[in-house]
Parts: C-alpha cells; structure tokens; sequence
C-alpha cells in the first residue's frame, strides 16, 4: 500500500511532549501521511523516538520507472524468478537490478527509511546488509532489531530461512547495522519484545533440514515451536 496510514506513528508522536496530534488514547484517529515513491509491502517496522522507521521487504521499482512503462514480467528460472526488463532501455534495466533482487517471484529490497509524522517526510537511511524479505522488526529506545527471515541471495539457490539477528542505531551522529549472535536455529515469524536491555523471541515455526539441525527450510507444513529464548544486547557476547 504507497499510501502509508500509521496508527505506530500517531501513537508515537502522542508520547512525545509538545507533540501535534491526540493527547489520550481515546483521542487517537488515522492520519494520511505523503505517499512513498514506490510500492512496499512486509518491512520490518518499528519507532524510534516519534519516526516510524521501515526495513526490507517486497518492493516494486519506483514511481519514475512505473510511468516510463517499464516493461517487467517474471520468469520461472529454477528455485527462483529472473527479472526480465525491456532491452529497449538498458539503463532503466540496470537501475531496476540495482535497487532490487529477485527470489520466489517477489522482487526484495534492502532500503530503509524514517518517516517524520508531524512533518510528513521521509528520509532514506542506509540500507540493510542484505536484502530482505518478509523481515520481522521491533524498537525499543533509539535501536531497531530486525530477523532477515528470508534473505534473497539472488544466486539461482533455494532460500533458506536466516538465523542472523541485527541491530540498527544511531552512535556518532550516524546510523549503523551492527551484527548480533544468531540464534541457536532458524525460526519463523517469532513473537519479539524488549526488556530492559533483553531481547525476547517466543514462538514461532520451523522446519529443520534433516541433514543439519540449524538450516531451514521455507516448506510447509512447519512445525510450531514454543520455545523462548533471550538475548542481553548489553552483553551480546554472551549469547542467546
């Protein structure tokens, strides 16, 4: 959906002193915000201060390309799908590739972006370290944690559910992706939440490779987990 309607966003400025808009949770209504350039769907979403901020996800190429008439079909090329652009204009071909990757037949982004709800603006922050697709994100304070879920690669091999964990922050005035451990085993679409300085995963499926315990495969059926498992982000180092 371009046009981004963010209850996240309302409830975030209403927390913030001296903020525009409803006072009480009674008060709250929906708000149109500026649509994006471009068609997004499933990024990782979270708040930080009273931005909303987005990473990853199913995107298509952005509004320039949309009304040059790109020409873009999918073709079925093994596990995967090949992007296929009119060779009548390689630049534009190029700059599709560039902004996107291609796996499963859904086209997958690595931008990121904040959006100001008081002001209306976006701003584009770096990208992710890889591009991902269906990603699962949550806040707490000024960081972003985000599971890739489904990283695409883009060379031509099934996709295997990720077990990276990474955390996004503002240190130094700049915006930086910092690796954290990865869980003992893939898991999909956990339940997170943020303690403290404790990152919580409950829940959740999976499907193990039966050749090695900690690869996933995305098949189903998966098999529901209720595993829950912690991280201390003020001691990474120790593990989940």
């Amino acid at each position: 959906m371009r046009s981004i309607i963010c209850l996240l966003a309302v409830l975030a400025a209403s927390a913030v002193p001296g903020a525009e808009g409803p006072s009480a949770i009674g008060d709250i209504t929906w708000t149109k915000a500026p649509a994006l350039d471009y068609l997004i769907k499933s990024p990782g979403v979270g708040v930080i201060g009273d931005k909303l901020i987005c990473a990853g996800g199913t995107q298509i190429p952005t509004r320039v390309l949309q009304e040059r008439k790109a020409f873009l079909k999918r073709q079925e090329l093994g596990h995967g799908y090949l992007l296929v652009v009119d060779d009548k204009d390689p630049k534009l071909a190029q700059k599709i590739r560039s902004e996107l990757r291609v796996c499963g037949g859904s086209m997958v982004t690595d931008r990121v972006w904040l959006l100001d709800p008081k002001t209306g603006t976006y701003e584009d922050l770096p990208a992710t370290p890889e591009f991902i697709n269906w990603p699962v994100g949550i806040s707490a304070g000024d960081e972003l944690f985000v599971l890739p879920e489904m990283p695409c690669k883009n060379d031509g091999n099934p996709s295997l559910v990720s077990r990276e964990v990474w955390r996004f922050s503002k240190k130094s005035a700049a915006w930086k992706w910092d690796h954290l451990p990865p869980f003992p085993y893939a898991r999909v679409w956990p339940g997170l939440a943020v303690v403290g300085t404790t990152l919580i995963a409950a829940g959740g499926s999976v499907v193990f490779d039966q050749d090695n315990a900690v690869v996933f495969q995305p098949r189903r059926p998966a098999v529901g987990i209720t595993a829950v498992q912690a991280l201390n982000t003020a001691a990474p180092e120790k593990g989940w």
